[in-house]
């Protein structure tokens, strides 16, 4: 049997995308030995598969692991979507924000944690320049500060199942000079 003749022009396509429905860059996506990766509006494609039942299965850091089956058939295209739900924990990640220089706590901004696909974000408090990420999955999270007048931050934070961490961020203002326009 030639190579060509134990394989078919079956292909399998289709989107992934998050429970609010935004599409999931960067995600595995593997049937058989065939494995991919979504494209930046979260298609993929797989081609050259066998006319067989197959298992595709996708899985992304941040979120539940999803397979489908499909059977395909000679020179088919079957088009599967998948909705991934995130990866939730116990785990918990809060701290405070200090201006670097007075040592104040800043009341105004936002903070940004990435843990690869999932953005979540959230304000500090004026009150007392806090901030809380609760019921996250074990794992690295990237946490970002982006607060006016001040040099964004980026901190690298580890987490264990049910572990709790605080971390706090000495910001420092943003001294550059803009040059006159024109």
């Amino acid at each position: 049997m030639t190579q060509s003749s134990s394989r078919s022009n079956c292909r399998i396509e289709g989107t992934v995308v998050d429970d609010k429905g935004k599409p999931i860059s960067g995600a595995h996506v593997q049937c058989g030995e065939k494995r991919t990766l979504t494209l930046f509006d979260g298609t993929y494609k797989l081609e050259d598969l066998k006319a067989s039942t197959q298992i595709v299965i996708i899985t992304q850091k941040g979120f539940k692991t999803l397979q489908k089956t499909t059977d395909l058939g000679e020179k088919k295209t079957e088009i599967l979507d998948f909705r991934l739900s995130p990866n939730t924990g116990y785990g918990r990640i809060y701290g405070q924000v200090y201006d670097s220089k007075t040592r104040k706590p800043i009341s105004e901004g936002t903070m940004i944690m990435v843990f690869p696909a999932t953005n979540k974000q959230v304000h500090i408090k004026p009150a007392n320049g806090s901030f809380e990420f609760p019921n996250l999955p074990s794992g690295t999270h990237e946490i970002w500060t982006s607060i006016l007048g001040y040099l964004d931050d980026l901190k690298m934070v580890s987490l264990k199942e049910n572990e709790e961490k605080q971390v706090d961020f000495y910001c420092r203002k943003n001294e550059a000079v803009e040059p006159p326009w024109g």
